[in-house]
């Protein structure tokens, strides 16, 4: 009654709480490129308080809904050396901060499982990893296991975990002498971990020696038919954000803080932007006379009474006859966005245009970063991110 009890409070804050977490990443993110040097260790600050936060409101959320069993796992098909390219562009700044080395050892495999929670375990993991690692490495690897599996493994040479210790580590809470060591942390990350993995059928071990390190392994299963691995060198990718120069932009989203500040982003990219509260006739009726659409961001619960970013981007898809790209950015939870979208493309059929208006849009959950936002854009437009 009590995970029932709890589950139920955060799902009923779960959008009130992500809100404003959103608008003020973004707002850092814009302060960041303004203030004078002497200013910008205080929003170094700023931005990394407010992360904090939105970690820890992230991680209560997910805790909550695997306790109370309500997450629901979304399987597709990808490519491993997809995630550890995310995983390197997420921590290479960290490791260049510590002033450590951040080691990626990629294989290039296609597998099938939830790829958001298998990113989660691996975020999960390297970011213990760093924060209890102060000289030497952190190495991110992956290799063919016995019997059509894949091993995932997060090594580091951090402060290790004592043997009195290691029956606690997956506990909830529990953070053990190396976390108050690092004043960091709140002990959900390996909890998190532990039940992400007995729900997707994964096993997790780990071996550790006090001062010399520790190492975590995670075993996926792999289907005899997607089983294609080779070796793997990937180029280095860089840290710059994809210009949106001349891109033409529509901003749907109803909280006028989250409005601003999505806006403010855009155009600081050099995104031409229009925003609107609500999707109306109106609004379909300017975008047909006007120039077209090169991308549309929107909320996805937009208020009583009015239509969801969904809706609105099906209507302005069919109003210009044209498969606008599109991302819906919300707080609702992704299984619920995609059951709406089951709902609205039922039946539908846009064949006359040639091409498939119902496509679905990507489904980014608030609170999302600037360069979270930047790379999905970049996606869209298909253009190469540089």
């Amino acid at each position: 009654m009590a995970i029932v009890s709890k589950t139920k409070f955060f799902a009923a804050a779960n959008h009130d709480l992500r809100q404003p977490l959103q608008a003020m990443g973004i707002f850092i993110s814009v302060l960041e490129a303004q203030v004078p040097p002497d200013s910008k260790p205080l929003v170094d600050n700023l931005s990394q308080a407010c992360n904090q936060v939105a970690t820890l409101v992230d991680q209560i959320l997910i805790l909550s809904k695997l306790d109370s069993r309500s997450i629901k796992i979304n399987p597709t098909t990808f490519s491993l050396d997809e995630v550890f390219e995310e995983m390197k562009i997420e921590f290479s700044s960290v490791a260049e901060t510590k002033g450590i080395q951040f080691v990626l050892d990629p294989i290039s495999a296609t597998i099938c499982t939830d790829a958001q929670l298998l990113e989660r375990v691996i975020r999960n993991l390297l970011s213990n990893a760093f924060r209890y690692t102060s000289s030497g490495k952190v190495v991110l690897r992956a290799r063919c296991g016995l019997k059509d599996t894949l091993v995932i493994i997060v090594a580091d040479t951090g402060n290790g975990i004592d043997k009195s210790e290691k029956q606690d580590l997956f506990k909830e809470y529990y953070r053990g002498k190396s976390g108050y060591q690092a004043k960091e942390g709140y002990g959900l990350g390996l909890s998190i971990v532990k039940k992400i993995c007995d729900l997707l059928d994964f096993s997790i071990s780990f071996r550790s020696k006090k001062g010399s390190g520790t190492v975590f392994r995670v075993v996926v299963p792999l289907s005899r038919d997607l089983h294609q691995v080779k070796l793997l060198n990937k180029p280095e990718h860089s840290k710059s954000f994809f210009s949106l120069k001349g891109k033409r932009i529509l901003i749907i989203e109803d909280d006028p803080l989250i409005r601003r500040s999505v806006q403010a982003l855009l155009e600081a990219w050099g995104a031409k932007v229009k925003v609107a509260e609500h999707y109306d006739a109106q609004l379909a009726a300017e975008i047909v006379v006007s120039n077209p659409l090169d991308l549309i961001l929107t909320d996805f619960n937009l208020g009583p009474g009015h239509l969801t970013g969904l809706q609105a981007t099906l209507r302005i898809r069919s109003a210009v006859g044209k498969r606008i790209p599109a991302i819906v950015m919300s707080a609702t939870p992704r299984e619920e966005v995609m059951r709406h979208y089951e709902e609205e493309t039922e039946g539908l059929n846009f064949s006359e245009y040639g091409t498939d208006l119902t496509d679905l849009p990507t489904i980014l959950q608030k609170p999302v970063s600037p360069n979270e936002i930047n790379k999905a854009i970049s996606r869209l437009l298909n253009t190469k991110h540089t």
